[in-house]
């Protein structure tokens, strides 16, 4: 959906928190094509009304406030279904009265087109959070953590509520200081009795001008550990990640570590030259191999891919392996090491299993690391990039029972480290030196002194290395990685701390990032989904093209979109529609790219056409994907927060499968419905969202159903129940019998494999069964055949629940191992 706000009279920083509640809805008292009421005021600085139609969807819908168009919606050229909720930040437009109004056409209805407005006082109250910044994320007992919020004035009344992240916090613990022009400091220091376990905690931030507070769910970031973390991490050819827990180490005796030496190399690198003995050949295969400082907490983590194995039939039986690993220190961790520091150094093996990795005993490596810190003649440089990122999050609405399909729904500014970026550091003469950034956003490295002039430049660009497991790459319309110029210094000395460089809301750059990162965060998430089948040791490329201020190519705009052809994800950043500020958006285009690559085919996204059955079937996984990524259960409407974060914002539930709509024409006399024909194959496209809740429900396990009970609604498709007191057909738990992660997954990688995954042999043609290209029905298939259900087990949401009558289920492969 394109919605954009109007050009603001002065430069405004957005609001970057937008609830959004649903409330109950009268019927019409005469016929309109649309009516707009306000909901009742329930977060202070935000406005939202509700839009009921008296059509299932109309052909053309456009917003605008005091007479300047917000958005718009045509059916066929958004993911999602028409807009029902809008909710606009107060401080983007100012204070005063506003008109909203919204114009829709419902063809049928007479008159066809018809506007509906309401007139309200935006009272803009001072209580905005416009961005939050820290120079660190990782913190222990006995640290003080100190944070800086932005807010939208001087004089408020600013809070951080620790109790998440620290056992015996208390509120007004933490001290608040106000640095003037909107700027406030919070400082909390962490007990040595603390009881919090290690990981990542997400602290929320109240602000108050006295009369009227607000909170900010989740908007701090704060990665703790009992203790110190470790010092080691694994060098980025191998695109190794620190992980903030305890390594993992179990009983399993497949694979030991025979022996392993720690060979030194100046400027805090080495290599561990190790040997194993597996009891099988793990040629091919991806060894899970951990390492962390002894005593420490946290570990780093990697995966070596084996090969040249020499194996015996004669005691002793089995086979070696022979495996080198680069070290180095963390970043972040640099100045804590000294040159000729000893460090102890444990590591724990693990092979990935059908049933989840497997892990062995912890070793510790018999001699030291021994430190060769910074080599002679050299400049030792570090610095960490942070980058602001929209998460979206939502949740059931309690005082709506008429919708619950809708959302409250939240999106929250999170200040997150820029992994995995290139950094290029380049003197005088012309010398480039390149490293990236850590799971942290921090880098470090030690540049030659090379040249007589003492002048260096600090670049970034939006790519990973060409080494690694991960390939992702923000590109221009000039199919080039842009570059982001960071600073310049003279540097006369032996180290230089460029500090942080922060990409906010309003950073020119911070778009590049942002496709990047969501790009980048699917292959993260995608490596333990598929390593253990698929034959790669690195993923192939996820290109993303991305210019800021931009539409994207002709075929995609005003949306974005992901071409298979070119293998390139398209983000239109148009002020009509700025996808890059869109999480779900990204992630969903992204999704596309991970069906092309690792499932049996692609077809139709998008369009009606030929391969209409296997649109739907790709719009609808590419819509459910990203909530599996995040673990929640919403699929998200568009941001759309243009440049000023004015816009439009609306979640559907996955969960859930019909509608609710008014029977017999009666004010307030609700029933939850099914619609005739909800697997629509020839133009659900996976826009109404059918596919992604079958979909969901082979996913979601023993999740209990909002709704239960349905009728049917009307077959002439329009959204009333004629009868006052229609017939209701109770499902009971039967749609909590289904599905699991683990069965999805199954059918995912191993019936539906293909490009770079083994194909299944036993699947029969993907244009023999269903429609043409992978469908839904290739995915029905591979749950009956891979034997996760029998047909009279899902017979009732295929058929009776879905009327996916097309699904032929006598023609299925009985077997396909």
């Amino acid at each position: 959906m394109s919605f954009a706000p109007p050009s603001p009279s002065c430069a405004l920083r957005p609001l970057l928190v937008v609830t959004l509640g649903l409330w109950a809805m009268a019927a019409p008292s005469e016929a309109h094509a649309v009516e707009v009421s306000l909901v009742p005021p329930s977060v202070p600085g935000v406005t939202c009304v509700n839009i009921t139609y008296d059509c299932v969807e109309p052909s053309f819908v456009e917003v605008s406030v005091d007479a300047t168009i917000a958005g718009t919606y045509t059916p066929g050229l958004d993911i999602f279904t028409v807009p029902r909720s809008i909710c606009f930040t107060e401080a983007a437009y100012g204070g005063g009265i506003r008109v909203i109004a919204v114009e829709a056409d419902c063809e049928g209805q007479v008159p066809k087109n018809t506007t509906d407005s309401v007139s309200t006082t935006f009272a803009n109250p001072p209580v905005g959070l416009e961005g939050i910044e820290d120079e660190q994320v990782e913190w222990s007992a006995g640290d003080t953590i100190s944070i800086l919020v932005h807010a939208q004035d001087e004089d408020l009344d600013v809070a951080v509520d620790f109790s998440a992240v620290a056992s015996d916090y208390m509120p007004g613990d933490e001290i608040v200081t106000d640095l003037g022009g909107g700027d406030y400091e919070v400082d909390y220091t962490l007990s040595v009795a603390n009881t919090r376990s290690a990981g990542e905690y997400r602290l929320p931030v109240e602000i108050s001008d006295g009369t009227v507070s607000r909170t900010y769910s989740d908007a701090v970031l704060v990665r703790y550990t009992p203790s110190p973390t470790g010092v080691i991490e694994f060098q980025d050819v191998l695109n190794g990640d620190f992980v903030f827990r305890d390594m993992p180490t179990g009983i399993y005796t497949g694979v030991s570590l025979t022996s392993a030496l720690i060979r030194p190399q100046p400027g805090a690198l080495a290599k561990v030259f190790a040997e194993i003995w597996s009891e099988n050949n793990l040629d091919g295969t991806a060894l899970i191999l951990n390492a962390r400082e002894a005593g420490t907490d946290g570990y780093a983590s990697t995966e070596v891919w084996i090969s040249g194995s020499t194996c015996s039939s004669t005691p002793p039986i089995g086979c070696i392996a022979e495996f080198e690993v680069p070290l180095t220190i963390r970043p972040s961790r640099m100045d804590d090491v000294a040159d000729e520091d000893e460090i102890d150094v444990e590591l724990s093996l693990g092979l990935y299993t059908p049933t989840g990795p497997v892990f062995t005993v912890a070793a510790l490596v018999p001699i030291p690391w021994l430190v060769d810190k910074q080599p002679a003649n050299t400049i030792a440089m570090s610095g960490r990039l942070l980058y602001e990122r929209l998460r979206q999050g939502a949740k059931e609405d309690i005082n709506n029972p008429n919708h619950p399909e809708y959302a409250i729904l939240e999106v929250t500014p999170e200040v997150n480290p820029v992994r995995r970026v290139t950094i290029e550091v380049t003197d005088a003469c012309s010398h480039t030196y390149t490293t990236r950034t850590s799971e942290t956003g921090f880098w470090q490295t030690y540049v030659p002194k090379e040249c007589a002039n003492t002048t260096y430049s600090l670049k970034a660009r939006p790519t990973t290395s060409n080494f690694g497991i991960y390939r992702v790459r923000t590109r221009d319309f000039d199919d080039l990685v842009p570059v982001i110029e960071i600073a310049t210094a003279s540097v006369p000395g032996t180290t230089k701390a460029w500090g942080t460089e922060y990409f906010d809301f309003s950073s020119l750059s911070v778009g590049e990032f942002r496709t990047f990162m969501a790009g980048l965060r699917v292959q993260e998430w995608a490596k333990p989904y598929l390593v253990g089948d698929a034959k790669v040791s690195s993923f192939p490329w996820l290109s993303i093209r991305y210019e800021g201020g931009a539409e994207s190519k002709p075929s995609c705009a005003p949306t974005s979109c992901y071409t298979a052809d070119t293998e390139i994800v398209h983000v239109n950043a148009g002020n009509s529609n700025d996808d890059s500020q869109d999480e779900f958006t990204l992630l969903h285009e992204c999704f596309h790219w991970f069906q092309h690559m690792f499932m049996a085919r692609l077809d139709g996204n998008g369009s009606p056409s030929t391969y209409a059955w296997a649109g739907a079937f790709g719009e609808g996984f590419a819509s459910m994907m990203p909530a599996v990524l995040r673990g929640d259960r919403w699929a998200f409407r568009d941001l759309n927060f243009g440049n000023e974060g004015k816009g439009y914002h609306d979640a559907e539930l996955l969960d859930f499968q019909g509608t609710f709509t008014l029977a017999g024409n009666i004010a307030n006399n609700w029933f939850p419905a099914l619609p005739y024909d909800l697997y629509n194959t020839e133009n659900d496209k996976g826009s109404g969202g059918w596919s992604w809740r079958l979909l969901w429900d082979f996913f979601d396990d023993s999740d209990l159903e909002p709704e239960h009970e349905f009728a049917r609604y009307d077959a002439d498709g329009t959204s009333d129940i004629s009868a006052s007191n229609p017939p209701v057909v109770d499902y009971g738990l039967l749609f909590d019998d289904i599905g699991s992660a683990a069965i999805f997954q199954d059918v995912i990688v191993r019936y539906l494999g293909g490009n770079h995954m083994p194909a299944n042999t036993s699947r029969p043609g993907l244009d023999t069964r269903g429609g043409l290209g992978l469908d839904m029905t290739e995915f029905l298939d591979g749950i009956l055949c891979r034997g996760h259900h029998e047909w009279e087990d899902i017979e009732w949401i295929v058929h009776d629940v879905m009327d996916f009558a097309a699904y032929d289920p006598a023609n299925a492969p009985t077997s396909c191992p």
